[in-house]
């Protein structure tokens, strides 16, 4: 059985990248750069549900708050990059759905840790994450180019690298009313799928390749820790899941905005006038 656990180093570089990007100068972002932004939503609609479980299990209390407070931080400064964006503008219903959503959640996780609320907490993330889904495919049909669609659909993987996680948890914490290790292997199959998908786009650049080609080989590993993680102790179950999720946030964190930086590159742009 293969097990990846991934460094200190890379781990520490995975919450760098969410919570200390500043807040941008909304004007200044591209469509493709708010389209990876507001898909970052539904990431942290994920992450937020999973810290909040993880802040519940005694020896992963401290982790899961530092993830909570970074997540809500970031999902705030994403939210205010959106709503300043000049694209907001033609979506006003998209954009409220989402804020109202948005405090129903936050209202929610501010309570304290029990299996009813974690319930309540999964329950909801899923209903953000549905508004947020929805803006993100609004803004794509906007430009109705392939480039938006392919930053929308690689920066979704974000979101089943966590949701995969928090679905983890809730089979550690023997939640009720779902099959959560089938959730859990269905979102695996997704994560593969779509990683075959974007290696036939035709906006991969050299780079973009070499950085599929890595997702795909570390997804395989991570598939087969996770076929024999049932096996492990709870507390190893735990650590396996969270850092397996984490390589593959990274990988896709780093890819979708490989992909959303090509809106301003002159060789993308050139290529797409010569067609």
């Amino acid at each position: 059985m293969t097990v990846l656990t991934p460094t200190l180093t890379l781990i520490t570089l995975v919450f760098s990248v969410l919570t200390l990007t500043p807040f941008a100068f909304a004007d200044k972002l591209t469509l493709s750069e708010i389209i990876d932004q507001a898909g970052q939503q539904r990431m942290l609609s994920q992450r937020i549900a999973k810290a909040y479980i993880l802040k519940g299990i005694p020896k992963q209390k401290e982790k899961g708050e530092d993830q909570l407070t970074s997540a809500i931080t970031q999902f705030n400064k994403n939210f205010y990059n959106i709503k300043k964006h000049k694209s907001s503008k033609a979506l006003p219903h998209e954009l409220t759905l989402v804020k109202n959503q948005w405090l129903i959640f936050k209202d929610l996780i501010d309570q304290p840790n029990s299996p009813e609320n974690e319930l309540k907490v999964i329950k909801q993330s899923d209903f953000l994450l549905k508004a947020a889904h929805a803006y993100v495919k609004k803004l794509e049909m906007i430009t109705g180019e392939e480039l938006s669609e392919v930053v929308g659909t690689s920066g979704k993987q974000r979101m089943l690298s966590q949701r995969i996680a928090r679905n983890y948890l809730a089979y550690h914490r023997g939640l009720a009313e779902e099959e959560w290790l089938d959730r859990v292997y269905d979102d695996l199959a997704e994560y593969e799928n779509t990683l075959l998908y974007l290696k036939t786009t035709s906006v991969n650049t050299r780079a973009i390749n070499t950085m599929l080609r890595k997702a795909h080989s570390n997804f395989r590993f991570i598939n087969q820790g996770f076929d024999g993680i049932l096996s492990f102790s709870p507390e190893r179950l735990v650590h396996v899941a969270i850092s397996s999720t984490e390589m593959m946030l990274y990988r896709m964190d780093t890819l979708t905005k490989q992909y959303a930086a090509l809106e301003t590159s002159s060789d993308y742009n050139s290529s797409i006038a010569s067609r």
